[in-house]
């Protein structure tokens, strides 16, 4: 069998054609543009009173149920019973089609190469997504009240041999590995490492790591195939300052394991010796050598929204400036014992709030 690298096709810097991710289009009656505009002030005010009375935007039974319908349009073989029902503030439940290996209606096939629909995930809503004024100038009523729906990612393949096409060359397991291992070298000798335990050393006047906790949870961490420098505020990659010119993605999954670290010596002084510190990541951008490289490391990727259904009181959670509301989602949900985050850059009244 041939090895991933030798199935896949390198796109020219100008046939580039890389979709990730395309919404699910759902038909809606036929409505005028008043009649749709009085709909969706009705779905905001909606939304606003259920969020001013504390009603959870999202909760685990609400992922452990979207779950357990992908799995088993896994099984199903009719292709007619492959749908997702998501229920949104209103009551109202919403089907989405699951259509994992059809052809892109969104983006039409470019040259050679045509985009294909492949896994699905979910596209998270947070209050200022639900609200933000422009979203509801193009929101289908019937989901203007959801705060999660259904997505497919996608893959551009050749047109004629069907293979997948890409934009980069992907680094085979061993480069991704020997690039991981010297992140992990590099990060413990330095100023951040020193300063997180610090952080979290109650003799040095840190916070102590609550007792039972027992897994790290981390979101939206990016893969590590695709090198990229943290800039100074220059914006040019220095060495020199600590922390500047590193590649952010594997540096936050070395901060996993870095946390793996503290929460075991943690429970060791507490006396649990025997306890197993997990780690989990989701990010649907990991590629089959992510996910090689991290599973060595003891590190689990996970599917979405599989990743949340892990978080609980007794977590560790790390999301670095996600693009999805990963804050507020956690909120609702659980309590996690750490939480280390980064907000992302302001742009506009889209996310004035950060995530």
């Amino acid at each position: 069998m041939r090895s991933l690298e030798d199935r896949i096709i390198d796109l020219d810097d100008d046939d580039i054609f890389c979709v990730y991710y395309e919404s699910a289009h759902l038909p809606e009656p036929p409505i005028s543009d008043e009649e749709r505009q009085e709909a969706m002030v009705v779905a905001r005010n909606l939304i606003q009173a259920r969020y001013d009375a504390g009603t959870p935007l999202f909760t685990k039974e609400q992922f452990r149920t979207i779950v357990q319908q992908l799995d088993q349009c896994l099984e199903d073989k009719d292709e007619t019973q492959k749908r997702v029902s998501v229920t949104g503030l209103d009551g109202q439940i919403v089907w989405f089609p699951v259509k994992t290996g059809k052809e892109s209606t969104m983006h039409l096939s470019v040259k050679k190469h045509k985009c294909f629909l492949t896994k699905p995930l979910l596209d998270y809503h947070g209050i200022e997504s639900l609200l933000w004024s422009t979203r509801q100038s193009y929101e289908p009523v019937m989901t203007a009240c959801l705060p999660v729906e259904l997505m497919h990612q996608t893959e551009t393949r050749d047109a004629q041999t069907g293979l997948p096409v890409v934009s980069r060359p992907l680094p085979d397991v061993e480069t991704l590995r020997a690039q991981f291992q010297a992140e992990q070298l590099y990060w413990e000798g330095s100023k951040c490492f020193a300063k997180l335990k610090i952080m979290f050393d109650v003799d040095q006047g840190g916070v102590r790591i609550p007792q039972g906790t027992n897994k790290v949870v981390a979101f939206a961490c990016s893969t590590m195939t695709w090198p990229e420098k943290a800039d100074d505020e220059n914006g040019e990659g220095s060495e020199e300052v600590e922390g500047k010119g590193r590649d952010p993605p594997m540096a936050q999954h070395v901060l996993m394991l870095a946390m793996r670290e503290l929460v075991q010596g943690a429970a060791e002084e507490a006396g649990k010796k025997s306890l197993e510190v997990k780690c989990y990541a989701q990010d649907p951008m990991y590629t089959p050598v992510d996910k090689q490289v991290l599973g060595e490391v003891g590190i689990t990727v996970l599917d979405d929204p599989r990743g949340f259904l892990e978080v609980d009181d007794n977590s560790v959670v790390i999301s670095i400036s996600p693009n999805i509301p990963v804050k507020q989602i956690v909120a609702d949900i659980a309590r996690p014992a750490v939480v280390i985050w980064y907000r992302v850059e302001p742009g506009g009244d889209y996310d004035k709030d950060p995530w």
